[in-house]
């Protein structure tokens, strides 16, 4: 039967039913038909006793002879060639189109030759001119940088940073003679100055990334930041910390009345935390180096584009065992801040004129501890945010470094200007305890002293008026002589004016001899004055 002999008796006997699959549904039962008719002969070459009616489910052996019968099924239906490959039929498909509300042929597709033809039938509208939709959607892998406006005004920032601590090296070795200079180590701050530009240096190397350099060379920027950074707190704060537990050790050792404490010491303290931070990064570089790695983030839609999904890829500096080395150095820079905030804030009210920076490195202690703090706090929780990391570690840096060198150097370099010649005021002593929350202050003296005033102009009056209605009562009795010897009272508090008074007055004083080359002494010296 041929299609057109069966679509003439298809309407004969449909009736008002009609349905758009009739055609596929006849080809499907004649497909059926025929398996069957083919594993009917089949099975008797392989259980002679059996017969289609004997079919079951779940025996392997009929599952294989079905599978097989259609596959060697083909013949020519009312839908058009039926064959099946790799379980679909290959046979012609017509597409069509809606065009102005109606279906509309606009092309074949013969799945035996797998060719498409759009000649047959009308041309294919799309809409808005746009052309043919994406068959899927695309993702595109854009490669995250930090912005190149931030990495340059910050890159900016720290050169000039590097370039004012390079004046202030300068004229701290210029005027490294120069006695108010002299007595805050010279030396010590060179260190502290070499530590803050190795800061300011490792905000350059933060920023770079694969963009500005390459793949390849992206793990040896990863090392520079680590070394850079961590050579540079060690050599700035490792010297602020020396300073300030010397200041601690003089006025906190009680059995000894003479302490010597000379610069090669402190500096073995910065060589010992130096020493600590090489073998932490040579361990950490040779076991275990730093490599690249990626991670792709959020997409988000391409603008003005359906069909493109865009994926953000982050970079990241990536080792193994990256957690165990960050958590070393960590907690044994952290305890070592701890440490020196400790000793800052016991030394919080020492001034000594001969370690006349001594405040001033407290202060620093303090600013470099809570910078640090805030720093960690933000690697972490915004690690995946680049721009916004990097903008605000950067700026933890800065201004770390920047606070510390003027804390320390702006005062020497205003002392120079006031007194280039470096006197040093004698009258100027060295003092461990904060003055006295209770004493008033100049308006409450004021205010006390009036009011003494005025008591004191109440009862002269009244011993005024006292004393001429004594004399009055005199010169009534008749006993003007003995008016004139002064009443016990007088003589007692005649005596208790001549009684001189005594008072004992401590005093701490520290005076430090500077002019060795060797170290500094500093003695601490406490004696009590009669007045």
């Amino acid at each position: 039967q041929t299609a057109d002999e069966y679509r003439e008796e298809y309407d004969s006997r449909r009736g008002n039913e009609y349905s758009r699959f009739h055609g596929y549904t006849y080809d499907g039962v004649w497909a059926v038909a025929l398996a069957i008719q083919h594993v009917a002969h089949r099975i008797r070459h392989f259980r002679k006793n059996q017969t289609v009616v004997d079919f079951k489910y779940r025996d392997p052996l009929w599952e294989r002879l079905f599978l097989e019968a259609l596959r060697n099924t083909s013949f020519e239906g009312v839908t058009g060639p039926v064959r099946f490959y790799d379980n679909e039929r290959k046979a012609s498909i017509l597409l069509k189109q809606f065009q102005n509300g109606t279906e509309v042929k606009v092309g074949e597709f013969n799945g035996i030759s797998q060719e498409l033809d759009l000649s047959r039938g009308q041309s294919i509208r799309w809409p808005d001119g746009r052309g043919p939709p994406k068959d899927r959607t695309h993702q595109l892998i854009e490669h995250s940088h930090v912005n190149i406006a931030i990495y340059s005004s910050l890159a900016i920032a720290a050169s000039l940073g590097i370039i004012m601590a390079a004046v202030f090296l300068a004229v701290n070795i210029k005027f490294r003679n120069q006695r108010y200079i002299k007595m805050s180590s010279p030396h010590l701050n060179n260190l502290i100055i070499i530590g803050c530009m190795l800061t300011y240096s490792s905000v350059i190397f933060l920023g770079l990334d694969s963009r500005l350099t390459s793949i390849q060379t992206f793990p040896y920027v990863c090392t520079a930041r680590a070394w850079i950074l961590m050579a540079g707190f060690s050599l700035a704060y490792g010297a602020m910390f020396s300073k300030t537990w010397r200041v601690h050790s003089i006025f906190t050792d009680v059995k000894l009345n003479k302490k010597v404490i000379k610069d090669y010491q402190l500096f073995m303290v910065v060589g010992v935390l130096l020493v600590i931070d090489f073998g932490i990064m040579i361990t950490w570089q040779i076991t275990d180096p730093f490599f690249r790695s990626t991670k792709l983030m959020e997409p988000y839609p391409l603008p003005n584009s359906e069909d493109v999904i865009i994926y953000p890829e982050n970079e990241y500096c990536k080792s193994h065992h990256m957690n165990i080395f960050v958590g070393i150095i960590y907690a044994y820079k952290g305890l070592l801040m701890i440490f020196g905030a400790f000793l800052a804030w016991e030394t919080r009210h020492v001034s000594i004129p001969a370690l006349n920076d001594s405040k001033y490195v407290g202060m620093s202690v303090y600013n470099v501890v809570l910078m640090c703090i805030m720093g960690a706090a933000v690697s972490f929780v915004l690690s995946d945010q680049q721009n916004a990391s990097f903008l605000l570690i950067s700026v933890f840096i800065l201004f770390c470094a920047t606070i510390t060198l003027w804390l320390v150097f702006v005062p020497k370099l205003v002392e120079l200007r006031r007194n280039p010649q470096g006197v040093i005021d004698k009258r100027v002593r060295a003092t461990l305890r904060p003055m006295s929350k209770g004493r008033p202050d100049g308006s409450e003296l004021e205010e006390r002293v009036r009011e003494a005033k005025g008591a004191n102009q109440r009862w002269r009056k009244l011993l005024l008026d006292k004393d001429a209605e004594l004399q009055a009562l005199v010169n009534l009795l008749g006993q003007d002589d003995k008016c004139q010897q002064p009443p016990p009272l007088s003589q007692e508090v005649a005596q208790l004016k001549r009684e001189p008074a005594t008072e004992t007055t401590e005093i701490s004083s520290v005076c430090s001899n500077n002019s060795s080359h060797d170290g500094e002494y500093v003695n601490l010296v406490e004696a009590p004055i009669q007045k």
